[in-house]
């Protein structure tokens, strides 16, 4: 196992099934997240913020000083900036539930999704979704 893995493990810090990721694992994770989201996200609120927090790890590895003189970090770093970019496009379109202050992957919610999703946000946020087709 190379440096970087080990090293982005620590910083990880995930316990379960997630502990023993690769960099590699989180961005297919990330990638598979959204990619669910572009087709309208078919499981409830808690499984979606559940499925978010893959993203608060990826910002913790993005961030972390002791990870930035690897220079896989960089390679890292340029895969998740392209499905950011797709899973921005999607929240565009949707409404604001979190403060602007939340990190841009909370702060909004894609402006379509499956029927658990679109029902939870009406609940929970008091927001409406665009329902795709079962």
């Amino acid at each position: 196992m190379s440096e970087f893995i080990r090293r982005f493990r620590d910083v990880a810090g995930e316990k379960g099934a997630r502990r023993n990721w690769s960099p590699a694992g989180h961005i297919d994770a990330w990638k598979s997240f959204v990619a669910a989201c572009e087709e309208g996200y078919r499981w409830s609120i808690y499984e979606y913020e559940n499925e978010l927090e893959i993203r608060d790890v990826i910002d913790k590895a993005l961030t972390a000083p002791e990870l930035t003189a690897h220079p896989e970090l960089a390679i890292f770093a340029e895969a998740i900036a392209d499905i950011d970019e797709r899973f921005a496009a999607l929240l565009r379109s949707g409404p604001s539930v979190l403060p602007e202050t939340a990190l841009w992957w909370h702060s909004n919610l894609p402006g379509w999704a499956g029927p658990d999703l679109v029902a939870d946000a009406e609940a929970h946020y008091a927001v409406h979704l665009r329902p795709v087709e079962p």
